[in-house]
């Protein structure tokens, strides 16, 4: 009977302890890396699984608290930023885990109780689609709408692509975001010498003007990039040379005004 018992405890644990290295996975990813905001969408999408396994086995106060576990955040340190934040995740997770094997006959009956009894609200309108080129601009972006806004952000780097045609991919991100947020960086240029976005950022703009509407997209567009016409008349937000949080004022007045942040 004591067995049986204490088998959703040893379930969430045996869990928990996945997470645990896919943690410290990210983290060697992260000092091996030069592009942080990989690693970032991957913390994100870890986040997001764990905190779900946590909501799904009863444990909703612990996946909260998880979710709050973002360490000491100071401006313009984006890297340390993020270290700081996987460390406190790993401390928060130890902690648990700790609690759980101290503890598993108390965990069993409240994992029991707090098991939901209806169906779950669905968010998935909620969520906003980031799509970038190839500067590593669009990291501090992601950061600024999903560590500082507390959005669900959705972005190519989330999970992994392999096998997955273009267009399938983009159709599912469609469906799933009800805003989204292109930037426009200087990454490619024309024989004449212009200076323009990549061309998937430009198709990407078209697809949501199209799926969300004109007012839930928001253009933030570097000086010095070539205009393309599907975004005439569009209203851009946009920043001097590499500062894109000189964009976040005007960023955070549209989402507020669509209703996604108060």
């Amino acid at each position: 009977m004591r067995k049986t018992t204490i088998n959703p405890v040893r379930r969430l644990v045996a869990e928990l302890e996945k997470a645990h290295d896919e943690l410290d996975d990210i983290s060697s990813k992260l000092s091996r890396s030069n592009d942080s905001g990989i690693a970032h969408a991957e913390l994100d999408l870890w986040e997001d699984r764990t905190c779900q396994s946590l909501v799904d086995s009863g444990a909703s106060e612990a996946a909260t608290r998880l979710r709050k576990a973002k360490g000491t955040i100071v401006a313009g340190e984006f890297d340390e930023n993020l270290e700081r934040k996987i460390d406190a995740k790993e401390s928060v997770l130890v902690a648990l885990l700790n609690d759980f094997a101290d503890h598993p006959e108390f965990w069993t009956k409240k994992l029991i109780a707090g098991l939901p009894t209806g169906p779950v609200d669905n968010a998935v309108s909620r969520m906003v689609f980031l799509g970038h080129g190839r500067s590593p601009l669009w990291s501090r972006v992601h950061f600024h709408l999903h560590d500082e806004l507390s959005l669900q952000v959705e972005v190519w780097e989330s999970t992994s692509r392999v096998g997955q045609h273009s267009i399938e991919v983009l159709k599912e991100l469609l469906g799933k975001c009800g805003f989204a947020v292109l930037i426009a960086t200087g990454d490619d240029s024309t024989v004449a010498g212009e200076i323009r976005a990549r061309q998937n950022v430009i198709h990407e703009i078209g697809l949501f003007q199209g799926r969300v509407g004109f007012e839930k997209v928001a253009l933030i567009e570097q000086e010095g990039v070539a205009g393309f016409s599907n975004i005439d008349g569009l209203q851009r937000i946009r920043f001097p040379s590499n500062k894109i949080e000189h964009a976040f004022y005007e960023l955070d007045r549209t989402l507020r005004r669509e209703g996604f942040i108060k």
